[in-house]
């Protein structure tokens, strides 16, 4: 399984905006993705089964207000949040976030009556992404001098977390020679980053607040079995 997304929530260059209240920028990118693979090979002299479970992931989210854009957000009123509840509060708020959830299971079976009976599994993982909130340099924020809120704030927030449950399994048998082999590959690059940019003016009455953060929580299992009831097993 394949999965490229560009998700971006903006304020382009030389724009100007204006909000008695609040300005929120928001771009998230939820991933929840089941992959499955499975194989079985039943022989009498020979059964061989493999199986693969894939994905490739590749994430661009950002949220941010680009060069020479002034945003003037005076933060009356109550506070603004996002959907998910991650981000709330009065003034400019920018929030990037990725989320992914995934599970993935091979699994491969072979059996021979007589001779060989042999199984191969691979769970291989690859995830690249790019996460972020930023104030671009030369963007002005909250340069206004009358009428802001003592809650005006500034607020940016670049998150991605990631959670995968991976499984592999194989088992071989026949009477002569039974072979499993299982493997789970993960390869993870992330960058998340929340910037504000040299030469932008950033004011607030209240807080200005920066924070990037990534966790990760991986359960891999990879278990291969032979069985031979005569010469040899291998695993």
């Amino acid at each position: 399984q394949n999965l490229t997304t560009d998700v971006e929530a903006f304020i382009g260059a030389g724009a100007t905006v204006s909000a008695t209240k609040s300005v929120l920028l928001d771009a998230t990118d939820d991933v929840f993705l089941v992959g499955v693979g499975g194989a079985a090979g039943l022989g009498k002299s020979v059964g061989f089964g493999a199986a693969v479970a894939n994905s490739n992931i590749d994430h661009t989210v950002r949220a941010g207000i680009d060069a020479g854009a002034v945003v003037d957000a005076k933060g009356t009123g109550a506070a603004i949040g996002n959907a998910s509840g991650t981000v709330s509060g009065n003034g400019v708020l920018i929030n990037a976030a990725a989320d992914d959830t995934l599970y993935l299971i091979g699994a491969g079976g072979g059996v021979s009556a007589n001779t060989v009976g042999g199984a191969a599994s691979l769970v291989f993982d690859t995830l690249d992404s790019d996460v972020t909130a930023d104030i671009v340099a030369g963007a002005q924020v909250n340069t206004g001098t009358s009428g802001e809120s003592t809650s005006q704030s500034v607020v940016l927030r670049a998150d991605h977390d990631t959670d995968v449950i991976s499984v592999a399994g194989a088992v071989g048998g026949a009477s002569t020679v039974g072979v499993g082999l299982a493997a789970d590959v993960e390869l993870i690059g992330k960058r998340v980053k929340a910037t504000i940019g040299d030469s932008a003016t950033v004011h607030a009455r209240n807080d200005v607040s920066v924070t990037a953060g990534s966790s990760e929580s991986f359960t891999n299992v990879a278990a291969g079995i032979g069985v031979a009831t005569g010469t040899l097993g291998v695993a």
